[in-house]
């Protein structure tokens, strides 16, 4: 009979031990949660994107805490709090309240994809991923000059213009001048300093008129390159020939023979014609009949 009643015993009191492990494991996975975010989803290279992620339990418990982490699945960048401080990838941060702000500063332009997870005190987790296009800050960079045919030594304008629609962004920018085709001087208007060629110089947004002076024949180009503090160039070109003289005649045509009289059925060989130009001299091969 004793071991009958140390046998009961001791069942119930599994029973009891089982019991209070479930309620126990209950407790873990009763209270549920969910993450959510908020995000601006199209942005510039290193141009903060203001972000949040909040945490959502089914109830608030006592004892429970959360924490967040985020992992890039493509694309460069980081994250910075509302302080200014940057958070590490893979580095979790407490939440409380459960809201955190932040800005994406991304590094480079493309898709970039990141997951966000949240955690609670015993390790259970929710995710969320979010996703960023990232573009080149756009500006305005243009550069117009003559075309056409220009005379050598005489004095050709050209007008530079950096567009002022990122002055806000921080962006800064450097500009180079160069010939890859031709040579000559060019120099600042009206100042007539010489202007810095082949090397990276500041710029900074506005209308810029240069003076160009060609001092050599032939097919000229001028390089105006624009570089931003992100990396991003733009080039434009400015071309033109640089001749001696101005052709502004045409041609003379001269057909060769006088009068033909032929009668109807008779062959006729074309005598051809001869072709001057005050410029370019004989040009009678040119001739395309």
């Amino acid at each position: 009979m004793k071991n009958l009643f140390k046998y009961i015993f001791g069942v119930l009191a599994i029973l009891v031990i089982i019991i209070a492990c479930t309620k126990e494991v209950g407790l873990y996975t009763e209270v549920e949660f969910e993450i959510s975010e908020t995000h601006v989803a199209d942005g510039f290279i290193n141009t903060p994107l203001a972000t949040s992620i909040t945490v959502t339990p089914e109830e608030l418990v006592e004892g429970y805490s959360y924490s967040y982490f985020y992992k890039i699945n493509s694309g460069e960048g980081y994250y910075q709090n509302e302080s200014g401080v940057t958070i590490a990838e893979g580095d979790k941060i407490g939440l409380s309240p459960l809201t955190a702000s932040m800005n994406y500063i991304a590094t480079k332009i493309g898709d970039h994809s990141i997951t966000f997870t949240a955690e609670d005190t015993f390790g259970f987790q929710e995710q969320v991923t979010l996703s960023y296009v990232i573009t080149n800050v756009p500006v305005s960079w243009t550069a117009t000059g003559p075309t056409g045919q220009v005379l050598l030594g005489s004095s050709q304008d050209i007008s530079i213009t950096l567009g002022s629609e990122t002055t806000t962004t921080g962006v800064t920018y450097e500009r180079n001048y160069s010939f890859s085709q031709g040579t000559g001087t060019i120099t600042s208007s009206p100042s007539g300093t010489s202007e810095i060629l082949n090397e990276f110089v500041s710029i900074t947004p506005g209308t810029y008129t240069l003076t160009y002076v060609a001092t050599e024949l032939g097919q000229t180009t001028l390089a105006f390159l624009l570089k931003d503090s992100n990396g991003q160039e733009i080039l434009q070109t400015v071309s033109f020939e640089v001749i001696n003289k101005l052709d502004t005649t045409a041609p003379v045509i001269t057909l060769i023979g006088g009068d033909i009289s032929l009668a109807v059925g008779d062959a006729y060989t074309d005598a051809g014609a001869n072709a001057n130009d005050d410029v370019d001299g004989d040009i009678t091969s040119e001739i395309d009949i």
